[in-house]
């Protein structure tokens, strides 16, 4: 029962001065010890009530006509705790039944009362603590040390009128706590027997024996309860349970991304651990072999499959998973707006964010499937309730190089006062055997604990001669890691020899600006750096800087990019501006203000021109995103166009072969998105329309129309066999269509030729008469002028449809005339 807290009553303390005795200096000296536990010597009779303090010898009384307690040291009266009106409303009883110490508490004294409330005061300073109210009138009062902050008491519901022997009492245990509410999350009933399981979100999973009557315990006088069974394991909410169905264990599941089986009978339990997510939902499933297994529904769309007899993962179906802690919110930091996307060239596989932050996830888009994953940074995947969650590390930046052999990942962890801060820079190996990635080089604090603003590989395909890592980080210095393949040492394995270790090959900086963006050229002979409002361009054999671009205003450059593939052109974008620089002749070739933020630059890989996209507009629920393409030779942009999402991050499709514009990006929502300029239909099953044979199949003549014939009903069967297509069936491109509508000619003058084009002639009919032979037109002349003849008459009378209850007419006309029984014959001539 839930107990109420008002705020602390203070009684008047009515100390006469010659018999009070000194107070006790401190709460030390005060402290109970075992010895001095309240002595108990309670006599109740009708209403009154004493108890007696051994240790301090003092008596309690509870005196029914003045409804107080006196409190009395060595007989004299010491204080009065008088108790306060009801808060509801009612009358107050005057009747106080009993009084008792509070064994793990001896300055605490519960009172109880007729009106049904139980008091707990501090008769030290003579103030009122808690008061809780059951509704019902208190006879009897008694606590015991074992159960802590519980109070058993004996009460009884009032009756209009006295009834002689009346039983009608019942004990209650009162707890003192204030017990916190609790939901259940789910529920399941036993497959054969009267009972049902409900995991709530305190963890616990309890079991509920209240469908058999029973089981419920009939002593009069003791309250009714129903049994319940608790097993605790989960910290964090159950999300999901399920029985077996032989009814022997019972699975459960939760935030901890465990399965846990228990076995009803001894209570003992076992465990499936690291699934990967939080556990949705629970069902067992029968396999081919007769097999059963526990099919596992997680939080990030996988559902994995668990042999019963091996508690093993058999098998898992997933597509792209998400996390499901980031999938409703973008706005929270601004580390969260940004994801690392990739791709693989070998495979043709894109490298995503998983379901946890230190994860990547392996996804390959031409069959839907989820090819693997691989954990960056190993670490919990949940914490307790009570502790202060644990920051996991997050995977900020993953790069592949040209020939799909080497991914660099940076992953991170935020520090507290616990521990600093952690950056590391991850050079993974790509196995082509065993199809996965292999961690080569680990760098712990590639730019000390500052964070790692961007990484790139060499573009070059042939990495047998050099292969160069840069990375750029908020400390202002450009590092170069270079690829060293060294001779196999006695301790060495054939694969360490084999792919080298990568090593520091120089440290740059430019003045105290911070590096931010870094650009290849085509050739993998120079890279630029944005510096502040300055472009840094060094050369990749030694490291030397070459050339200094500065901004024609002063204007911070955010990202650098080299525009195709000829390496002369190099761009430069800031929050407002794009500034297109002429490498050859060193000077700025034009200059554009764009009307919305920039938020990122994608280059053309086969042509020079890029994609500018634009920081997302807001309007109302709609987010959209402006995309401006421009050319290298113009500074006007070629088309604009707009997405109706906003993206944390896009690169270049090199998986994809068609001509234009292939991109692949994450969206605020966390989802995977393919952007391309020219439509391609989707092929993969279940998102493409499959057509429908609907062509006329000829029905069975039914008997009326055997009867009557077919012309006597209406033409309900009509020719469904469609006729030819009068559209040509090639379809030709026009480009004319694609320049802009104030170029264009009048529509009146495209109107006659656009249709002619797409329309073709009817083809002439071949007479009837020329495949035939000449006899057979000789012998039925005839039969064919009775035929027109024929037709010509009927022409005339024109087929109309039935009208309503007119064929039911016809058939009872039919039954009375035609269907009588035996015919009669003809009378017999005389």
């Amino acid at each position: 029962m839930a107990a109420s807290n008002p705020k602390h009553h203070k009684s008047e303390a009515r100390l006469p001065k010659d018999t009070q005795k000194p107070p006790l200096k401190n709460k030390r000296e005060r402290r109970a010890t075992p010895d001095r536990y309240p002595h108990q010597i309670t006599s109740s009779h009708g209403s009154n009530c004493t108890n007696f303090h051994k240790g301090w010898k003092l008596l309690f009384l509870a005196c029914r006509l003045v409804s107080k307690d006196l409190l009395y040291r060595n007989w004299v009266g010491v204080s009065t705790l008088a108790a306060p009106t009801p808060t509801d409303g009612s009358t107050p009883s005057d009747a106080l039944t009993s009084a008792v110490i509070n064994p793990h508490n001896a300055f605490q004294l519960f009172t109880g009362s007729l009106d049904g409330r139980i008091m707990i005061w501090d008769f030290v300073n003579a103030t009122l603590l808690q008061t809780i109210s059951i509704g019902q009138p208190i006879h009897y009062m008694c606590v015991h040390e074992q159960f802590k902050g519980s109070i058993f008491v004996a009460a009884s519901r009032p009756r209009k009128k006295p009834i002689v022997n009346d039983n009608n009492a019942v004990v209650l245990q009162i707890t003192l706590k204030h017990s916190d509410h609790t939901t259940s999350e789910c529920l399941a009933f036993h497959p054969f027997e009267e009972y049902f399981a409900t995991g709530d979100d305190k963890g616990v999973v309890r079991l509920w024996y209240c469908l058999n009557d029973d089981l419920a315990t009939k002593v009069r006088g003791v309250e009714k309860r129903t049994q319940t069974k608790s097993l605790h394991w989960h910290a964090h909410a159950v999300s999901s349970i399920s029985f077996t169905p032989n009814g022997a264990y019972l699975l459960s599941g939760g935030e901890e991304s465990v399965l846990v089986i228990w076995q009803l009978h001894t209570g003992k339990k076992e465990f499936v651990p690291r699934l990967g997510a939080p556990i949705n939902t629970v069902s067992i499933s029968t396999s081919s072999n007769s097999e059963e297994e526990y099919l596992v529904g997680l939080a990030d769309e996988t559902y994995t499959f668990v042999s019963s007899a091996s508690l093993k993962i058999t098998r898992s179906y997933s597509r792209i998973k998400i996390d499901p802690a980031l999938s409703q919110e973008w706005q929270s930091t601004s580390k969260l707006n940004s994801a690392p996307i990739a791709i693989q060239p070998l495979t043709s596989t894109l490298v995503l964010p998983s379901s946890h932050p230190s994860s990547l996830q392996m996804y390959s888009p031409s069959s839907s499937t989820l090819i693997c994953e691989l954990e960056v940074s190993p670490s919990n995947r949940v914490s307790r309730r009570d502790e202060k969650p644990v920051i996991p590390s997050r995977v900020e930046t993953a790069v592949i190089s040209s020939s799909g052999t080497w991914m660099a990942t940076v992953d991170s962890r935020e520090g507290d006062a616990g521990f600093r801060s952690e950056v590391y820079l991850k050079i993974w190996s790509w196995d082509t055997h065993q199809g996965n990635w292999i961690l080569n080089t680990r760098i712990d604090r590639p730019h000390g604990i500052d964070k790692v603003t961007d990484v790139s590989f060499t573009p070059c395909v042939d990495e047998s001669k050099y292969l160069h890592l840069v990375t750029t980080g908020n400390d202002g210095h450009i590092k170069v890691w270079r690829l060293w393949r060294h001779r196999a040492a006695p301790g060495s394995t054939a694969s360490e020899s084999e792919n080298g270790t990568w090593v520091s090959f120089a440290t740059l900086t430019y003045r105290s600006e911070i590096p931010t963006s870094i650009s290849w050229s085509p050739d993998a002979s120079l890279f630029a750096v944005s510096v502040g409002p300055h472009i840094a361009v060094y050369d990749a054999a030694v490291g030397s800087l070459c050339q200094t671009l500065t901004s024609p205003n002063n204007h911070k450059i955010h990202s650098v990019h080299f525009i195709g593939t000829n390496g002369r052109h190099l761009l430069a974008s800031g929050l407002n501006t794009l500034v297109m620089w002429d490498l050859i002749d060193s000077c700025v070739a034009w200059q554009c203000d764009t009307p919305h933020p920039i938020d990122r630059v994608v280059p053309h890989q086969k042509d020079a021109s890029f994609a500018v996209f634009h920081s997302p507009t807001v309007t109302g629920e709609e987010i959209n995103t402006r995309v401006s393409i421009f050319r290298a030779s113009s500074n006007i942009p070629t088309s604009i166009r707009s997405v109706p999402f906003g993206l944390r991050n896009v690169v270049w499709a090199s998986f994809n072969k068609r001509s234009g514009y292939n991109l692949v990006g994450v969206t605020h929502s966390w989802r995977v998105v393919m952007i391309s300029d020219s439509q391609q239909p989707s092929n993969e099953e279940g998102l493409t329309a499959k057509g429908i044979n609907v062509g006329h199949e000829s029905q069975r003549r039914t008997l009326f129309q055997d009867i009557f014939g077919v012309s006597a009903f209406a033409a309900s069967n009509s020719d469904f066999s469609q006729a030819p297509s009068l559209l040509q069936k090639h379809h030709k491109t026009y480009t004319l269509f694609d320049t802009p509508a104030y170029l264009a000619p009048s529509l009146d003058s495209l109107f006659d030729p656009l249709v002619k084009s797409l329309l073709t002639n009817r083809p002439t009919e071949p007479s009837a008469l020329e495949d035939r032979p000449e006899d057979d037109i000789e012998e039925d002349a005839v039969m064919e002028e009775e035929q027109v003849a024929s037709n010509s008459i009927l022409s005339s009378h024109p087929s109309r449809s039935p009208h309503p209850g007119e064929m039911e007419a016809f058939t009872k006309l039919f039954k009375a005339r035609c269907m009588t029984g035996t015919p009669t014959p003809p009378p017999l001539p005389n």
